[in-house]
């Protein structure tokens, strides 16, 4: 057989907090009869609160072992569903993270899906000899047995049986499968996701094959019931989501009918026991009755008694599960609704015709009436070109698709309504700045007014996410400026290459070199940019001075600085920089100090005079300079404009 690029199998795991379950499964997985170049393991961090993370970043293998990391606890889903994107095998075998498997696994589950091309195949599993010491334990263990043969079908031939319904846990399929069926739902986070992409696939025409030779061993380490209950209670919520989706094939299943809201069909018995679950199932009475169960089961108890006992527990966590993921559910309905709701206001509100004729009819009485809509302004962000005038009556225009907030402020507030405390001290020393550097120059406003403020002065705008460049260059364009160089560099302390990291987004909000000031946000992308000393720069390009500055690279700006190196004493540059932490500040008090500067946080009330630079809750904007107080006092007030 001619063997395609790439491995043969790729198994994907998603775990979440069990640091000291997984190592047994990798150790596994490093024990096949397949050559470990066959075959690589993805393994995706859920995020994780104990040390599993560490623990994969220290694992060493026999085979490729590729680690992922969600930063937040996304469920099952979201982690397999990262695993199948990255997966290059011909075959995927997903498994959960405490199985560990037999030697023959791999090259098993391979061969039947060879046999079987329409088929996915399923493996089971048997719990560890050590939780059938306990009574819980043992119940358990009978519970899956009978839950696994429950799901078998006909038998094919000796230890092949046809399924009705898969699970995850011990999977596999071909990955050019999940291109007709789709990847995991992640509205089910803990349970279901294997029905309903069983369901899916079903319709797709697979059938799926049960082989007993797959048996593994469930590494659980713990069988105990209050665990489990709860497990069953997540469960639950996801079970109910499911037999909404379904309603057809779920909506009539016993789980439903019996846990599900009362309703005219059910008899009065039915209606009894929902009753009478409803009140146990409140919060104070399940953890009565399981603290009795549980207490019961360590004395003398009949093993038939003892198994009513869990029953009725699991029972109660299960109908609390169900219906609270009823609830849920339908909160996710409305939810829907308004989302699609909001999306159709949002498409046409982007409409640049329609955008124009609101954004025009609404901006001229508010104006008239000295009235600003903070939710006019924030719901209705301007789409297409903005015009500002300048003082002296210049004219500035930026362009949006209502996905930048420079423009939407710009239009609705005038030229001085974006960072007002700002912009009008930067133009008054922008009149006289023979080079400006504007370093974090993201769609160009402060490029454009320091261009604008002395035509005869040149303006270098750094700016390295590429979608960001691209709106940075229209800008320029739109206003015909010849004076001003746009730069696809970040500047920094070291030239060379380094990773840029910033949220999703055509022009994302927040962008920086420092990858653990960016932490913060749940989801980040990167891409490695050019990075560029600012010495180096000068020296390329025969600068021997600077006269202005603009830093704002999300606390970068002390590397910017150091970058200058000597050409920052000589020049001394007026220097306006967003402060937005107490290291940051520390370090550009340090710098900046023995060169004779000053340091002035920009505020509504003009610069306010400091003797340190310290990160402001309200005020994030510095001036920094060797003038003196008086003349600094001067720059403070409104220059004209709209």
């Amino acid at each position: 057989m001619t063997r395609s690029p790439g491995p043969l199998a790729s198994v994907v795991i998603s775990t979440h907090n069990r640091a000291a379950a997984l190592p047994a499964t990798l150790d596994a997985l490093g024990h096949q009869d397949l050559p470990a170049t066959d075959y690589e393991v993805l393994v995706v961090d859920d995020g994780s609160s104990d040390k599993t993370w560490q623990l994969l970043s220290a694992a060493s293998t026999p085979y490729r072992l590729r680690t992922f990391r969600l930063r937040l606890n996304e469920g099952v889903s979201a982690g397999r569903n990262a695993g199948l994107r990255a997966a290059e095998g011909r075959y995927v075998v997903m498994i959960s993270d405490d199985l560990i498997v037999p030697r023959e696994f791999l090259s098993t589950h391979i061969a039947t899906l060879e046999r079987f091309p329409d088929a996915w195949v399923v493996g089971g599993f048997r719990q560890l000899e050590s939780l059938s010491e306990t009574p819980f334990g043992q119940y358990l263990g009978r519970l899956e047995h009978d839950f696994e043969q429950l799901r078998l079908g006909r038998q094919l031939e000796d230890g092949l049986y046809e399924m009705k319904v898969p699970t995850a846990r011990n999977l596999s399929l071909r990955r050019t499968d999940l291109e007709r069926v789709g990847l995991f739902d992640e509205r089910f986070r803990v349970t279901c996701e294997d029905q309903d992409l069983a369901q899916r696939a079903a319709e797709c025409g697979f059938h799926f094959i049960f082989n007993s030779a797959l048996k593994c061993v469930h590494n659980d380490q713990t069988a105990e019931l209050a665990r489990y209950v709860r497990f069953q209670q997540h469960g639950a919520r996801d079970t109910a989501r499911l037999c909404l989706k379904y309603p057809e094939t779920h909506g009539r299943s016993p789980i439903a009918v019996s846990n599900g809201y009362v309703r005219r069909s059910d008899g009065r018995r039915l209606i009894l026991r929902k009753l009478v679950k409803s009140v146990l199932a409140t919060s104070l009475m399940a953890a009565v009755v399981e603290a009795a169960v549980g207490s019961a089961e360590r004395g003398p108890m009949p093993d038939r008694w003892r198994a009513w006992g869990y029953r009725a527990v699991i029972g109660l966590y299960t109908f609390k599960g169900f219906r609270e993921g009823l609830r849920e559910s339908h909160r996710d309905h409305l939810e829907v609704a308004w989302a699609t709701s909001t999306a159709l206001l949002k498409r046409l509100r982007a409409v640049p015709a329609v955008n124009t004729a609101l954004t025009h009819a609404l901006r001229t009485p508010m104006r008239t009436l000295g009235v600003q809509s903070e939710l006019v302004i924030k719901h209705l962000p301007r789409v297409g070109t903005t015009t500002m005038v300048l003082p002296g009556g210049h004219r500035a225009r930026l362009w949006s698709r209502g996905d930048d907030w420079v423009p939407n402020q710009v239009f609705w507030r005038g030229w001085e309504g974006y960072e007002p405390e700002m912009t009008p001290v930067f133009w008054r020393l922008a009149t006289a700045a023979s080079v400006t550097l504007d370093v974090g120059a993201h769609i160009g406003f402060y490029a454009i007014l320091a261009a604008i403020a002395n035509q005869r002065g040149t303006v270098y705008a750094f700016e390295p996410l590429p979608a960001v460049f691209e709106r940075l260059q229209r800008n320029l364009a739109l206003n015909r400026l010849e004076n001003v160089i746009a730069l696809r560099q970040a500047a920094g302390a070291i030239d060379g290459r380094a990773p840029f990291f910033h949220v999703p987004g055509l022009i994302p909000c927040s962008s920086s070199l420092s990858e653990s000031f960016m932490r913060s946000h749940p989801v980040l992308d990167s891409l490695p940019v050019s990075v560029v000393r600012l010495d180096t720069f000068a020296r390329e390009n025969g600068l021997a001075s600077i006269d202005l500055m603009k830093l704002d690279t999300e606390t970068t700006e002390p590397d910017v600085l150091i970058g200058m190196g000597p050409l920052l004493g000589s020049s001394r540059p007026d220097i306006f920089c967003e402060v937005l932490q107490r290291t940051e500040a520390d370090a550009l008090t340090g710098m900046l100090r023995p060169l004779g500067y000053s340091f002035y946080l920009l505020t509504d009330a003009g610069p306010q005079p400091r003797l340190r630079v310290a990160a402001d809750e309200v005020w994030r904007n510095y001036m920094f300079t060797t003038r003196e107080r008086s003349a600094v006092a001067c720059l403070a007030g409104t220059v004209g404009g709209s």
